[in-house]
């Protein structure tokens, strides 16, 4: 879709009565001469609505029998018009399967305004609200589990989500379907995968580990829920392990920390979210998921992920930690640390040994201890913070307006509003934006929309910019 969803788009619906579908309902599916008839009328004649198109075919002769259980579904379904916002949507754009294998037809959904629950018109199955992503059944939900299919809204490829990703070749494939992840159903070593966008509940540690990739399936989005307050990746015993976690979802039900026990050579988060907590629909607080090292690890590296904060606990020794094309909701307290940031969206309070820094937008204050060596190049914080050896760079304090959403799960999720400073929006090397989606390349992309609007508009024109996303 090129803009959210509404339910405008969801409730567009435009019906054309043809020919051949008067045809084809005489043949097979008993069609009365005299309903035909009626049907051959309206045959070639746009209603906008199912209540005028309801309204239309209650005036003929014969509207109980074109309203009636046999010819009306047919009609509902099959007069809809191809161009219109319901038929329109992407395939399987929403979707949903009240058991395996039995969708909910579309005619059958219905598209409305779930802000208090109210609101389902008798002849569906369900009302869908897309803009709050609430769903209501009209006779009670199925007994069996209820699945969906949807398409979400994100600014780009960052954390878990169901794009392309060019993971591993898996070595194991756990059973599809949700479920516990038992103590022991993750192997030590290979390349594990998950291969579906089910919810995985509760997960339980890892042990053992020596040289694990831990991954989703290419284009699929699995969520993992925490089993208790840790989930622990431990390395085994006298070897340097090494842990890739690729393309999923972290989430608890309490607050929880990912924790990194035992001696890594490398720790890698690819496409992987931290659920950095929040408050879902209803008003609930979601837990956040905090990343903790615990025992000795080389090397961490993020990249393309989301993550709440990362922190070493005492006695523990992480040596260089690098973030790349990713967001930091929270802080990072590692005051031994090497730290290596390009094109980061920081929120929390940075407290680092020796910081790298490139494209990264820091809103809260930062404390690097040695500012004799690394770099602040091309990059932004606030007022206060000590850091090494800036180029390019900019002093700018925190506001309201400097994000279109703080929100995690908002399609604008740290995304920098159009009234951003003009050094954070084109303030990178390339003069793109700093922070997190700095490779998007917006503002440069949208110059060179201008200039082709400049040079094919005729003359006299005034152009203007609507920003829908």
């Amino acid at each position: 879709m090129p803009a959210p969803m509404r339910c405008m788009v969801l409730a567009d619906e435009q019906f054309t009565v043809t020919l051949d579908l008067v045809a084809d309902l005489e043949a097979n599916f008993a069609l009365t001469a005299a309903g035909a008839a009626d049907l051959t009328l309206l045959a070639g004649i746009r209603v906008i609505g199912e209540p005028r198109f309801r309204q239309a075919l209650g005036a003929r002769p014969s509207s109980a029998e074109l309203l009636g259980p046999v010819i009306w579904p047919e009609l509902r379904r099959r007069a809809l018009g191809a161009d219109c916002g319901r038929a329109g949507l992407l395939p399987k754009a929403f979707e949903i399967e009240s058991a395996p294998g039995l969708p909910v037809a579309r005619e059958r959904i219905a598209a409305g305004q779930l802000q208090n629950w109210a609101g389902a018109p008798a002849d569906r199955d369900a009302t869908v609200d897309p803009e709050r992503g609430r769903v209501r059944f009209l006779n009670g939900p199925p007994a069996a589990d209820i699945l969906f299919r949807y398409f979400y809204g994100a600014l780009g490829t960052i954390g878990a989500g169901a794009w392309p990703r060019q993971p591993a070749d898996a070595t194991l494939v756990l059973l599809p379907g949700g479920g516990a992840i038992a103590p022991g159903a993750i192997p030590p070593s290979g390349v594990i995968q998950i291969a579906d966008n089910a919810t995985y509940s509760p997960m339980s540690d890892v042990a053992g580990i020596t040289t694990l990739t831990f991954q989703a399936a290419d284009e699929r989005r699995p969520y993992l829920v925490a089993a208790g307050p840790e989930l622990i990746f431990a390395g085994a015993a006298g070897v340097d392990a090494a842990l890739t976690i690729d393309g999923v979802w972290i989430g608890a039900a309490a607050p929880t920390r990912v924790v990194l026990d035992g001696s890594y050579e490398t720790v890698v988060l690819r496409y992987v979210t931290l659920d950095p907590g929040g408050v879902d629909a209803q008003g609930n607080a979601i837990p956040r998921v905090d990343l903790l090292v615990r025992g000795v690890v080389d090397t961490l590296r993020i990249d393309h992920g989301v993550v709440a904060s990362v922190a070493v606990a005492p006695g523990a020794t992480l040596e260089e930690l690098i973030i790349e094309d990713s967001i930091v909701a929270g802080g990072m307290a590692l005051p031994a640390t090497r730290v290596v940031m390009r094109r980061v969206t920081m929120l929390g309070v940075l407290d680092v040994n020796r910081l790298s820094a490139s494209e990264t937008l820091l809103t809260s204050v930062a404390d690097v201890t040695d500012t004799q060596h690394g770099c602040f190049r091309f990059s932004s914080t606030p007022p206060g913070s000590r850091v090494p050896h800036p180029y390019e760079s900019h002093v700018i304090a925190d506001s309201p307006s400097l994000f279109v959403s703080r929100r995690f799960g908002d399609p604008g999720y740290l995304q920098l509003t159009n009234v951003a400073p003009e050094a954070l929006q084109r303030g990178a090397e390339d003069r793109s934006e700093i922070g997190a989606y700095s490779s998007l390349r917006d503002p440069i992309r949208l110059d060179s929309l201008k200039q082709k609007v400049d040079e094919y508009s005729p003359f006299g024109t005034i152009p203007l910019y609507v920003f829908e996303t």
